[in-house]
Order: structure tokens, then C-alpha cells, then sequence
């Protein structure tokens, strides 16, 4: 009779080891689970922050390409003023060499204000 309530006994020690085992397996998985939630919250959170990067790279991008147009038309539009400049200076430099009135009045003295304002 011993032996079988021994036997009892390990059978229901044998159960309750189970029943703990299960348990602790179960709140593994439970752990397991809600770490899974959070790395998949951070993991969207991580995907809408890039996706905002990305849009606003996209913006940059184009910005910088209108950017790039207006300069082009910028430079296009200087290199003309600096033309216009450069033929006018010319111009009045061989009007001075060819008549004597107006080399006169180039050697003149230009008044202070408005000698700082062709000057600038």
C-alpha cells in the first residue's frame, strides 16, 4: 500500500510539476507577446516616421530642382545686364575717343554723391 500511495504521490507531484511547467509557459508566450506588440508598434511608428522623410526629401528635391531653373534663368539674365554694361561702357569709351565735346565732358569733375552712386 505504500508503494502505491508513493506512486500517487510522484503521479501527483508529476502533475503539479506539469501544471507549473505549462504555467510558466504560458506566461512566457504572454511576455513574448505583448514584447511582439510593442516592437511591431515602434517597428510602424519607426515606417510613418521615414515615410515623412522620404515626402519631405521628395519636397527638397523638387524644391531644389526649381531652384536650380530660377538660377539658370538668373545667370542668363545677369550675363545680359553685364553685356548691356560692358557695350555701353564701350560705346561711351569710342564716343569719347572720336568727339572732342564729349571727351570734354567725361574729363569733367563728377560731383561727389554722384560719383558714390556710379561708383557703387
Amino acid at each position: 500500500m505504500n508503494i502505491r500511495l508513493a506512486a500517487a504521490g510522484l503521479a501527483a507531484l508529476a502533475l503539479a510539476a506539469a501544471v507549473v511547467l505549462a504555467g510558466y509557459w504560458r506566461l512566457q508566450a504572454t511576455v513574448a507577446a505583448a514584447e511582439r506588440d510593442k516592437a511591431r508598434a515602434a517597428l510602424a511608428v519607426a515606417l510613418d516616421a521615414n515615410a515623412s522623410l522620404e515626402a519631405a526629401l521628395a519636397r527638397a528635391r523638387a524644391q531644389a530642382e526649381i531652384n536650380d531653373r530660377i538660377m539658370v534663368g538668373v545667370a542668363a539674365e545677369l550675363a545680359k545686364i553685364t553685356e548691356a554694361i560692358a557695350g555701353q561702357t564701350a560705346a561711351i569709351v569710342e564716343l569719347g575717343e572720336q568727339n572732342e565735346e564729349v571727351r570734354s565732358y567725361l574729363a569733367g569733375i563728377v560731383p561727389g554723391a554722384l560719383e558714390l552712386q556710379l561708383n557703387r
